[in-house]
């Protein structure tokens, strides 16, 4: 019943349908934007890690030393960073313009056209 949401076929399951939804370029490879994100989701966790009420909840993190969480967290705020740089510059969204050609007056440059 409950794979019938993300489907008609009951067989399907939801990494399937993640695959499907994911991006991907003519070449096969992930878009930088989704890749973006993960990165970005990643470094949520690690922030999430990071806070001292996790930390005390899962035994394995607990031995980590309370030094250890402030490069955790750093580290953290710099994956996001990166991801969020990632989705930034996806260059699918921009606005693609033809080449820049010269208006000349004489010998001199007075402009620039836009050929399409």
């Amino acid at each position: 019943m409950f794979l019938k949401f993300w489907g008609e076929d009951k067989n399907q399951n939801i990494f399937k349908y993640i695959n499907r939804q994911v991006n991907y370029n003519k070449e096969g490879k992930m878009n930088a934007k989704v890749f973006g994100y993960l990165i970005s989701l990643a470094g949520l966790g690690a922030i999430a890690i990071s806070t001292p009420k996790i930390m005390s909840s899962a035994p394995i993190l607990s031995s980590i030393p309370s030094t250890f969480s402030k490069y955790i967290l750093i580290g953290g705020v710099i994956i996001v960073g990166v991801g969020i740089i990632l989705v930034m510059s996806n260059s699918t969204n921009k606005t693609k313009l033809g080449k820049e050609v010269p208006i000349y007056k004489g010998k001199e440059i007075v402009g620039y056209r836009v050929l399409k």
